[in-house]
C-alpha cells in the first residue's frame, strides 16, 4: 500500500515539477460552461464547468482537469415547496505519464471527488498503471490504461437526533484495480466524437464513469458540444440510488 503510494507520488512530482525537456512545449486548455436558468410555473438552475490542461514533451504526457455541477431545484418536503440545491459535485484528477516510447508509458494519477448526493460523499485514489497507445492520428485515438492503486472513501453523513445532529461516517480504505479507456474521432472537419471510460474496482466499491461527447467547431477557439455523462456505485446506502446521469449542452473554450 504505501509503495503504491510512493510510486504514483514521485511518478506525478517528476514530471509537474519539470525535466529537462518538460518546458519546450507550451500548456493547452479547455474549459467547458453549460448554464440554464428558469422562472415561472417552474423555478430551477443548473451550472455545470469543466477546465482542463494537457502538456505533452518528448518524455511526458501531463494532464490536470476541475469538474464542477450544481443544481437547485423546486422539492416538496412535508408538504412544503421550497427552492433546494439538488445536486453538488466538485472533482479534481491530475496524471503524469512518462513515455517508454511512442506507444508505451508508465503513469501515475490522483483522482479526488466531493459529491453531496452520490453514494459517497469523499473518494480519493492514487495509482500507478501501464498505458498502451493503440493508436494515435489526425483522425483518431485510442488509448488502454490499468494498474494497481489505493483509495479513501467515506460515505454520506447521517443525521441523527432531534434536532438533527451531522455524524459524519469513518475513512475506508481499500487497494483497487484502476482501468480507463480514451477515444477520439474526428468524424467531420469540424465534428468531434470522444468517450472516456473509467473503473476503479475495490472490496469496498466498484466506481464507474462514463463521458460520452460530441462537439462541433465553430471557429479555431470555440465549439458546442452535448455530453452524457453516467456514474455508478456498485455500493449505496438504502434509499439511494447508484447510478447518476447527467445530460449536458456546453459552450467549448479551446486555448
Amino acid at each position: 500500500m504505501q509503495r503504491i503510494q510512493l510510486a504514483g507520488g514521485l511518478l506525478l512530482a517528476s514530471a509537474l515539477l519539470g525535466s529537462p525537456t518538460a518546458h519546450a512545449t507550451d500548456w493547452k486548455g479547455v474549459g467547458e460552461l453549460g448554464l440554464s436558468v428558469s422562472r415561472g410555473n417552474a423555478r430551477a438552475e443548473n451550472l455545470n464547468a469543466k477546465l482542463g490542461f494537457t502538456r505533452e514533451t518528448e518524455q511526458w504526457n501531463l494532464g490536470f482537469n476541475l469538474a464542477a455541477l450544481r443544481a437547485k431545484g423546486e422539492v416538496m418536503v412535508n408538504g412544503v415547496e421550497s427552492f433546494e440545491v439538488n445536486a453538488n459535485r466538485y472533482e479534481a484528477e491530475t496524471s503524469a505519464g512518462y513515455k517508454v516510447n511512442d506507444q508505451h508509458s508508465l503513469v501515475g494519477t490522483f483522482r479526488a471527488e466531493r459529491d453531496d448526493f452520490a453514494a459517497y460523499r469523499d473518494q480519493l485514489t492514487l495509482a500507478i498503471g501501464y498505458q498502451w497507445q493503440v493508436l494515435k492520428s489526425d483522425a483518431t485515438d485510442l488509448s488502454f490504461e490499468g494498474g494497481p492503486g489505493y483509495r479513501r472513501l467515506r460515505a454520506q453523513p447521517l443525521f441523527l437526533g432531534t434536532p438533527p445532529v451531522e455524524v459524519q461516517p469513518d475513512w475506508e480504505s481499500d487497494l483497487i484495480v484502476r482501468g480507463e479507456m480514451k477515444y477520439r474521432h474526428q468524424l467531420t472537419e469540424t465534428t468531434t466524437l470522444t468517450d472516456t471510460l473509467l473503473v476503479e474496482s475495490g472490496d469496498s466499491n466498484t466506481f464507474i464513469r462514463n463521458d460520452l461527447g460530441i462537439s462541433v467547431a465553430i471557429n479555431a477557439s470555440l465549439a458546442l458540444k452535448a455530453g452524457l455523462q453516467h456514474r455508478h456505485n456498485t455500493e449505496a446506502a438504502p434509499g439511494q440510488k447508484k447510478t447518476d446521469t447527467l445530460l449536458t449542452t456546453n459552450l467549448v473554450y479551446n486555448f
